[in-house]
Parts: C-alpha cells; structure tokens; sequence
C-alpha cells in the first residue's frame, strides 16, 4: 500500500503563517505592482486597462474570489489550468483561500503577468524591477567587504574556503523581498535588510549552529573529485543573495573544479526579487563599472566567465509553473535531462525547496532524498533558509530543541540547511 502523503500547506487557520501571508504580506506586494504599472502606464489607454485588471486582482484576493483560468496565449497556459482544475476539491470552486498555499501564490505571479501582457507597453513590464534594484544599492558595504574577502582570498584548506563560500551562499537567502515588501519603503526597513548580511567568516561563526542539517562535507566530497565538471545553478533572489552565489561559482570556476555554470534564471517577473536574465546581467554590468577596486575586479571576472562561454544563463517555463518539483519528468523533460548533465545541482532558496517538498507538511524527521529524489538523476544540493512551515532531513529531536527555543523558527529566517543527494 503506498504511503499517505502528509497535507499541502494551505491558508485554513487564521493567524499562522500562511494565512497571514495571503491576507496581509501578498496584498501589500500586490498593491506596489499596481503603483510601479501605473507609474510605467502614463496616458496610455491599453496600460491603463491593464493596471485596472490588477486592482481587479487585488479586490478578487480580498474577497476570496474563484481562481479563474491562465487566458493570455502563453505557452504556460494550458499546464496552468490543467493544475488548477486537478486542485479543485469536489465541485466547489476553487478559491484563494481554499488553494494550497503554493498554487494561489504562484497564481497570484502569473496573473500580474497576464494583465500586463494586455497592453504592448507592459508585456515586458518587470513592476519589481526598482525595488530588486534598491536592493542592490542598499547591499553596497556588504558586497564591497565580500569582494575584498574572495579577491583577497579566503583563508583556509580548499575545503575550508569552500565551507565559508557555501555558508555565505546559504545565509545570502535571508534577502527575499518577498517577505520584506515594504523594507526599501524606510530607513529602518534598509537597516533591518543590511543587517541580515553576512559578510566575513567572522559573521559566520555564530550562525553555525543555526545550521539545522549541514551536508558540506559530502558536497565537498563531490565537488573536490571534479576537474573541469559542469555546475548548474538554479538561483532565487537578486541583489545580495545572487552576488553571494556568484563568488561562491567564481570560486569553484577558477580552482578548476568547473569548467561550465549553468545559470537558471527565471522568465517571469517572480516572488517580487527572483533573478531574471535581465537582473542578473544588469548586476554584473554594474559591479564591473563599481569604483572599489575589488568589487570591479569581480565584476571583470565575471564578465569574462560569462564572454568565454564559461558560465550560461538559461530560463525554462517549468521554473514558473506552480508545480512540485516531482512533477519535471512529465512537464519539462528536456529540462530534467539537461540537469542530468551536470555534475551537481545547486537550489537557492525556499521555493525551489518548498516545490522539491512538493510544499506539504513532512514529519521533520522525514529524510531528505526519500521526499526529493523525483527530481533529477544527478547530484543536487539545496541551500536554503526557513521561511515556510515545511522542512524534513532533520535528526530526531533538532526540530523540538528549536522550537523550544524560538516558536516560529520555520518561517523566522534564522535557520538554516544544507542539504544534499549525492549520487557516484
């Protein structure tokens, strides 16, 4: 008899998280889409409609609305609304509040796309592109203490170096404007996210034991056995986060272990800071022309990574879709074999986590390669911080010890993992 799977996280009961992430934190990043649309709309009648269309979503969030079929022609389209009508329960509609938390705010996305996509002047509109790109500016001490660590050299075994790397990686997903929506709106709020940056290995040093499965070891395992192999990247947020992610690949790419990165950037405008193409192209042009000598000299390397043919961008709609990772094989199968190329996978951040949990809530306990090995037939590692009620692969008792000490340590931030399939 096949295992009953445990519940996907849904918006059910007042007053936790997901709950007040539907009725409080989506509205509010909603409604700065709205501003940035009209802002970018003028006088232009058919920009206009498409910020009304917006409004329309907001009142349609706020009033528990049915959640209508994907009808803007894109290739997307069709998978969206067969998972929409698969996720209907009885004949009742469909609802925001009664979705699973991860399809309604997947579709909350993909509806701001749909109604730029109905004026030519926004179809391409990104409406989170300036605060991504405040984000940036507000990380500029953090990024210039780290360019002068990585240019300088990290200290330590090549193990030691690659720890540090990946823990900074790791903790450079605590910026997510997503959570933050109305952080760049005040000095206090660009504080709070300044403060979230780790920097130096001495910052690391109290975090370790925020750390709640740590598999760098084995990782390290991995990746010391490569010479010239191919490392992909599925990246979560811009700013801080994707420059920690890129001394972390710069590394690896100039110690020999990686010949190719493989880039995997995000089509749509996504989760207010996910990096597109466009995010991640402009961040590198922008370092590269920084006045601090060693934020530029990494700005040039990465330049020349990317002009050698070295490292790669790529963008696939599955990276959009409001589907568990699981689901790859069917929906994007030439996805999954590209992926099956690389000699290691990395997977920033906690969406890419909560679709590899397929976003149910798993007993802590539960191991980690028994929930995600659906996902691809190559060496994967998930470095991600707890900001969702989901986690497994953690040893018995850490999740009690945790939330002994700090209730809501699932979605506070604080916490931690680094966790791994290692396949031969």
């Amino acid at each position: 008899m096949a295992q009953e799977l445990p519940p996907r996280l849904n918006f059910q009961t007042e007053g936790t998280f997901p709950h007040t992430t539907l009725v409080k934190r989506m509205p509010v990043i909603l409604r700065q889409a709205v501003d940035q649309a009209e802002r970018a709309a003028g006088e232009d009648a058919d920009a206009m409609s498409a910020t009304g269309k917006l409004k329309a979503l907001l009142q349609e969030m706020g009033s528990n609305g049915r959640l209508t079929p994907i009808n803007d022609g894109g290739d997307d389209a069709a998978a969206w609304n067969a998972w929409l009508s698969a996720l209907q329960d009885g004949p009742a509609p469909l609802t925001w509040l009664s979705a699973p938390w991860l399809l309604a705010e997947c579709y909350m996305y993909r509806r701001v796309v749909a109604a730029l996509r109905s004026s030519a002047r926004l179809a391409k509109f990104d409406p989170f592109l300036e605060s991504k790109q405040q984000s940036f500016s507000g990380a500029a001490a953090a990024i210039r203490e780290l360019s002068g660590l990585v240019v300088a050299g990290v200290p330590g075994t090549p193990a030691e170096q690659f720890a540090v790397l990946i823990q900074l990686s790791l903790w450079g997903n605590k910026m997510d404007l997503s959570l933050h929506a109305d952080a760049m709106e005040s000095e206090a709020g660009e504080q709070a996210l300044q403060d979230m940056q780790s920097r130096s290995v001495a910052s690391l040093a109290p975090l370790k034991e925020n750390i709640l499965c740590d598999t760098t070891q084995a990782v390290w395992g991995k990746v010391a056995g490569l010479r010239g192999g191919r490392i992909d990247v599925v990246l979560d947020n811009a700013g801080y986060e994707l420059f920690t992610d890129l001394c972390l690949l710069h590394w690896l790419t100039t110690v020999g272990h990686c010949s190719k990165v493989v880039w995997h950037t995000k089509e749509l405008p996504w989760f207010v800071s996910d990096t597109s193409t466009t995010d991640f192209e402009w961040m590198v042009d922008r370092l590269a022309q920084s006045d601090t000598s060693a934020v530029a000299t990494l700005g040039a390397a990465f330049q020349k990574h990317l002009e050698s043919g070295a490292w790669v961008l790529k963008s696939h709609p599955f990276w959009t879709l409001p589907h568990e990772f699981s689901q790859i094989g069917t929906l994007a199968p030439d996805l999954r074999a590209d992926l099956g190329s690389a000699d290691l996978v990395f997977l920033k951040g906690d969406l890419n986590y909560r679709k590899l949990l397929a976003d149910r809530s798993w007993d802590p306990t539960t191991p980690f390669d028994e929930v995600t090995r659906a996902f691809c037939d190559t060496t994967f590692c998930s470095l991600r911080t707890l900001k969702a009620n989901l986690v497994c692969g953690l040893d018995p008792g850490v999740a009690e010890r945790v939330s002994a000490v700090q209730e809501d340590w699932m979605v506070a931030g604080i916490y931690g993992v680094i966790q791994s399939v290692i396949t031969p």
